[in-house]
Formats: structure tokens, C-alpha cells, sequence
């Protein structure tokens, strides 16, 4: 795998995976950059049985080969393929998805020191190209990159080690998307710098051809060292690490021709989109420091492990890591367990965890405002005038920050009978200062230009009298990434594998889970009708509300019933998803008098107190919030039903059958009250795994 390197896993195939771990609770201080949790993944690397595997079923066909052998003097190597197509919608269109994916991985495993080189290749196309029912609608992307990566580990006596590992990922995206357009007639400029500029008129129907070419970099480089100390009578193992990590990219970016814009809405004061290339973005900088120190120690008959840690993420303002910085977060992170017996364990954690925002946040460009100065539309399209004024803001918050992750979190694991097993956890957290997008309201001004009577030709366009005879205030809102998020979460979480039955050889093991979060808004929000207050000077004033909460809960169960028949090479798993509670609610006062204020031409907020709202001044802010759907939505309980039967072959082969949604439930597309859930249809297939070790040789 590519340390740190937050790795698509649609790019990795089942066969070079190795081993994968999901930490679902509070990660040792080693890992950064996240809020949820972290995924473990580890590729395969030395002498590995080769095998080939082949998988059909009603839309996907794949093979993958994959094999390692010693080369003598403690060196393996490994090497690995994978070959899939997928039909998008089979029967209906032509749309096709394929992947390939190489990897090539050298071990060099000596007596102090082990060094592991990985070389990977993939490419992923997607292609949805016209069809009969939507002809000028397409779609063609395409993914493909490399990764180069190192890891070398030291070993010595008394437990120390160093840990060097160097990572590099060069990618090149590619999209091309043509959609079909109607526009009503309207002004056009195609400005790209501010000021005033004669247009033309657009109407009617055209093509939007948009292509996004990205070029995105990361390179990533851990140095860690670890070793044994004894400390006030107890031992501990210390490792402690350095982060550094660089992401760019140097793509042409988002390309279209501006007077066929992806757009087709032009209100008179909000702009088009204009192009922009991916490689005027600044680099996304970060470092990080951590200690974590783990003790185990043996208290009678309970054993007890305590695992502290302290980590420190850096962003940097600049393009590389001796730059100043822009932001820290500490973070603290302690997790205890106490097993009074081998089959008892009860933890307890609590801790800190950052994120780094996304180079779309730190860097979201600019938004243009071209305002209409004259509007002279005339029958004959020769003699029509279009004046517009380019404004363009700055969507920039220098001001943005890393999120910040409280999490506390306690369970029990407790062995029941001879192989079963039950662990229970339970969890609250709260993310402050999540990256959200808050709306700035500024003004433009707006000069009014009139037509020059003695100018009127037929045939050709008049001009307009300067200077203006009127100049008005325009209020427009930017929508710029901010820390204006809070979130929190608890839940519940159960995992039981309860003991087998053994005259039948059959067991079943059971996962539910009950969530509730919250998304809390620390802004201000407007009304979708906020363009009619712009464009009409009359309207001296238009109300606003605070940030809506949003909250969802939801609960599932999983049941698996394993029966095996160890004589015949048999395994059969039956599979039951239920899905028995999902709601979701948007909490906030849609009422006459729900408003907290209003905004005037010259975008000044002024805050009303609520005992004062229902005066007579404020008659036309007291209007109803038609924009958000109050209504608690709720989704029936679904049932997903699977069914998986694998059977070995000769030579350590092994076939598979598997079958998804037997009942091919479809779910609901939900309405105001109702949350929409759909499922996949039903999915059946077949694979087949292969060993090739007598044509291979000996490892």
C-alpha cells in the first residue's frame, strides 16, 4: 500500500490484497489526517502460491493473476494483474467501466534489515457514450497513474527499529462530459478580468462540452524509530515519528468554451463560470510529529494495556515544509484495557483527531458578477446592445482551518462458550470547526447607462450616453469555505459469533449498529428568492435566517448463518441486511416570524430581537421559510437477502457462487416525509480460483 496516501480502493483488486483492517474507534497517534476512523491495507509482497482468478456475473467480468517466488539470497518478488470490464446498465445502454491494475513488489528480507519496493500501475475508463433516447448526452472519463513506494525497517537488539518509509503517486485525470442546453435570451461577456465591456445576446438550444484534465501529485515521507524502555518499573515500547506530505497537481483543469457554459442560468448579476486550470493551485503542505508509548503489565490474573499517545498535525502557508505555519491541532489520544480472563476485555478510549482541508477549500477560486449596464434588445439582431460589468470576488478564506475531533469511546468483548464471541461499543464524538460553506454578503455597484437616440441606425447597434444617469447597490453573497460546521455523533455497535452448533456445522454471527448524528450550520442562510431582492432597487431590505440543524439516525443488523461440510470442501453463507430504522430531519422555525434579521442594498446585516419582529415596521420581512422540508422523513424497514456457496477444487482450487438481493428489492425514491433508500437490483455471478503452482515451479 502507499503509506498515507488516502488510496482509492475501487483501484486495488481483492487478489493483491494482503490484509485489511478497519479501525473503526480512536487510531494510534500514528495515523492523521482524519476524523473517522482509519483503513489498513497491506498488499501482498514475497513468495506467494500463484494463482489465477476469473469472475463473471450479469454485468462485471474480471481475471487476476497473481504469484511470488524466492530468488535466493533473501530476495522475493511478487508481481500481480488484474483485468475487469463492467457494463454500467446492461440492457439499456452501451455505458462500459474497465480497470487494470499492475503491481510489482520486491522483498528483500535480511537479518537486520527488510526493504520493500512496490511499483504500481492502473487505469480506470469509464465511457457513456450517446444513445438513441439521449443522443447529445455523453460521458468519457479516464484514471490512470502510478505509484512508487519504499519502506525500509532496521532491526537490532533490545527491541529498537527505524522505519523509513518514502512514498510518490503521479496520476492523469481525464473527463470529457457534453450535455444539451436551453437558455432563454440573455446579455453575454466573456470577460476575464474586471471592468465594463460591450456583449451580445445568447438564446436558445447548444451543446455543453466540458473537459476536466487534472494532474494531481502527492508525495509522502515517514521516518520512525521505536525501541524499549523501562520506566518507573514498568515496560514500555516508544515510537516515535515524523510526517511529511506535499499534494499538487498540475492539470489544465476545468476547460469549456465560456459562450457554451456547463451553465445555462444568468439572473443579471451572478456570472458564468469561467475556465480554470488546476495548476494555479497553491500545494497542500502538511507535517506531523507523534510519540506513542504502550504498556502491558500483569496484575495477577488480569493482564492490563495502556497505549498513550500525542500527536501534533502541522499546515503550512507555503509550498514546502520549511514554510511558516498556518495551523496546528494537538491531540492527545488514550486508550485503556483491562481483561480480567482471556475470554473477558473491557476498553475505554478517548482522544483528538484533526482534518486537513481539501485543496478545493483552501484554494475555490474566484466568482464572477457581470452586471447588465444597458439591455437594448431589439427585433433586428443587428441592432441590438448588450453592455455588461465583470466583477470578480475572491472566494479565498486565509482564515480556514483543520477540523478538530473529540471522541469517546467504551466497549467489551467476552467469549461465550467454546467459539463464540460478543463485543459491544458504544461511542459519542463532536467535530468543531468542520469545513462547511458560509455565505458573505458584500455589494457591487451598478452603473445604468442610457441609449443615445441620435445613434438609432437600422442595421447596426446604437451606442449609450456617458456617464451613467443612474448608479444603484447590488447585494450579492460569496460562498466561501469556512470552519462554520459542528457535528456530532453517538452510536452503538455490536458484533456476536455465537457458538456453533456442531451436529449441523453451523454457526451464526450477527453486526447491528444504531447511529445518530448531527450537522449544526454557524451561519446565516437566505432565501432561494434572494435574486429578486437583488435586481429590484425598490426593495430596500430582505430577511435572513440562522444555519439550519440537519440530523439523521439509522439502524442495521446483519446475520450471517455459516454451515460448512469440511468433507466435501463445502461453505455456504446465507446473508440478511435489515435496515429496521432511518430517518432523517432538518430542525428550524419556518414560521412568519422565524426570521433573525435582514439584509440591506449595501449587504449590512441587521439582527432584529425576536420580541420585536411582530412590530409593524418589520410587515414585509414577516414572510414563511418555504425552503426547508421540516418534515421528520422516515424510510420503511428494508430486507436484503444473499447467498454465497464456495466450493474447493483440486489442486487447492476453489469455485464460487454468490447472489445479491435475491428478492431483487428496489427500495422507494422517497418524498416528503418518506426518505428515499434505493437498492441494486439482483446480481448473481460465478468465480473461479485456479492455483498454477505445478506450472510455476518451486517458489
Amino acid at each position: 500500500s502507499s503509506a498515507g496516501g488516502g488510496i482509492d480502493l475501487r483501484r486495488l483488486p481483492a487478489t493483491t490484497i494482503e490484509r485489511l483492517e478497519v479501525i473503526r474507534g480512536l487510531p494510534s497517534v500514528r495515523f492523521g489526517d482524519l476524523t473517522q476512523g482509519v483503513i489498513l491495507v497491506e498488499t501482498r509482497a514475497g513468495a506467494v502460491d500463484p494463482e489465477v482468478r476469473l469472475r463473471a456475473d450479469t454485468r462485471t467480468l474480471e481475471g487476476s493473476l497473481v504469484g511470488g517466488r524466492s530468488l535466493g539470497g533473501h530476495h522475493f518478488a511478487t508481481a500481480t494483474l488484474d483485468l475487469a470490464r463492467t457494463a454500467i446498465a446492461p440492457g439499456e445502454t452501451d455505458d462500459i467501466a474497465s480497470r487494470y491494475a499492475v503491481q510489482l513488489a520486491h522483498r528483500y528480507d535480511g537479518p537486520t534489515l527488510r526493504l520493500d519496493t512496490r511499483v504500481d500501475a492502473y487505469q480506470l475508463l469509464e465511457d457513456r457514450p450517446p444513445n438513441e433516447r439521449t443522443p447529445d448526452i455523453s460521458e468519457r472519463t479516464r484514471d490512470q497513474g502510478f505509484r512508487v513506494s519504499e519502506r525500509a525497517r532496521w532491526r537490532w537488539s533490545g527491541g529498537r527499529d527505524l522505519e523509513i518509509t518514502a512514498a510518490m503517486e503521479s496520476a492523469d485525470q481525464s473527463a470529457r462530459l457534453q450535455n444539451p442546453k436551453l437558455r432563454a435570451a440573455m446579455p453575454f461577456t466573456d470577460r476575464l478580468t474586471e471592468g465594463r465591456q460591450t456583449g451580445k445576446f445568447v438564446a436558445g438550444p447548444y451543446i455543453a462540452v466540458t473537459n476536466l484534465d487534472g494532474a494531481p501529485r502527492h508525495l509522502y515521507l515517514r521516518s520512525e524509530y521505536g525501541t524499549s524502555a523501562a520506566l518507573l518499573g514498568l515496560a514500555h515500547q516508544l515510537r516515535g515519528g515524523l510526517e511529511l506530505r506535499r499534494e499538487w497537481n498540475s492539470g489544465a483543469g476545468y476547460q469549456f468554451d465560456i459562450e457554451f457554459p456547463p451553465q445555462s442560468d444568468f439572473n443579471g448579476v451572478q456570472g458564468f463560470d469561467r475556465p480554470r486550470g488546476f495548476d494555479e493551485l497553491p500545494p497542500l503542505v502538511t507535517s506531523a510529529a507523534y510519540l506513542d508509548d504502550r504498556i502491558t503489565e500483569e496484575l495477577g490474573s488480569t493482564r492490563l494495556s495502556i497505549q498513550a499517545g500525542l500527536r501534533a498535525d502541522l499546515l503550512h502557508e507555503g509550498d514546502w515544509w520549511v514554510s511558516s505555519v498556518r495551523d496546528v491541532v494537538v491531540q492527545p489520544r488514550l486508550q485503556v484495557e483491562v481483561a480480567p480472563s482471556e475470554r473477558l476485555r473491557f476498553r475505554a478510549g478517548a482522544g483528538r483527531m484533526s482534518k486537513t482541508p481539501s485543496m478545493a477549500s483552501l484554494s475555490p477560486g474566484l466568482q464572477y458578477h457581470d452586471l447588465v449596464n444597458v439591455n437594448y434588445y431589439a427585433n433586428d439582431p443587428a441592432e441590438r446592445l448588450a453592455v455588461l460589468t465583470t466583477r470578480i470576488l475572491d472566494k479565498t478564506n486565509p482564515d480556514l482551518q483543520m477540523a478538530v475531533a473529540d471522541k469517546l469511546e467504551v466497549g467489551l468483548e467476552a467469549g461465550i462458550g467454546a467459539t463464540g464471541l460478543v463485543a459491544l461499543s458504544a461511542y459519542a464524538e463532536q467535530t468543531r470547526d468542520a469545513v462547511g460553506i458560509r455565505t458573505v454578503p458584500t455589494w457591487l455597484p451598478r452603473e445604468r447607462f442610457a441609449i443615445d437616440s441620435t445613434t438609432l441606425v437600422p442595421g447596426q447597434p446604437p451606442g449609450y450616453l456617458e456617464p451613467a444617469y443612474a448608479t444603484d447597490t447590488i447585494p450579492v453573497l460569496i460562498d466561501r469555505p469556512d470552519n462554520n460546521l459542528e457535528l456530532t455523533g453517538r452510536g452503538l455497535e455490536l458484533t456476536a459469533f455465537l457458538p456453533e452448533w456442531r451436529p449441523a456445522r453451523t454457526q451464526l454471527a450477527i453486526q447491528a449498529s444504531w447511529s445518530r448524528s448531527e450537522v449544526a450550520n454557524s451561519g446565516v442562510e437566505f432565501s432561494q428568492r434572494f435574486a429578486d431582492f437583488q435586481l429590484d432597487p425598490r426593495r430596500p431590505r430582505a430577511p435572513y435566517w440562522d444555519g439550519a440543524t440537519r440530523s439523521g439516525e439509522r439502524g442495521v443488523m446483519i446475520a450471517r448463518l455459516i454451515h460448512h461440510q469440511p468433507g466435501a470442501g463445502l461453505l455456504i453463507t446465507a446473508t440478511t441486511q435489515w435496515i429496521f430504522h432511518e430517518q432523517r430531519e432538518t430542525i428550524a422555525a419556518t414560521d412568519t416570524l422565524a426570521w433573525v434579521g435582514y439584509i440591506t442594498r449595501t449587504a449590512e446585516l441587521v439582527p432584529v430581537p425576536e420580541a420585536e419582529r411582530g412590530n409593524p415596521e418589520y410587515a414585509d420581512l414577516r414572510q414563511p421559510r418555504t425552503d426547508l422540508p421540516t418534515d421528520v422523513q422516515k424510510a420503511p424497514p428494508g430486507l436484503l437477502f444473499g447467498l454465497q456457496v464456495s466450493k474447493t477444487l483440486p489442486l487447492d482450487g476453489r469455485l464460487s457462487f454468490y447472489a445479491f438481493n435475491l428478492f431483487d428489492q428496489r427500495g422507494n425514491y422517497g418524498d416528503r416525509t418518506t426518505t428515499a433508500r434505493l437498492y441494486p437490483g439482483f446480481r448473481y455471478g460465478l468465480e473461479l480460483t485456479l492455483p498454477l503452482g505445478l506450472a510455476w515451479g518451486a517458489r
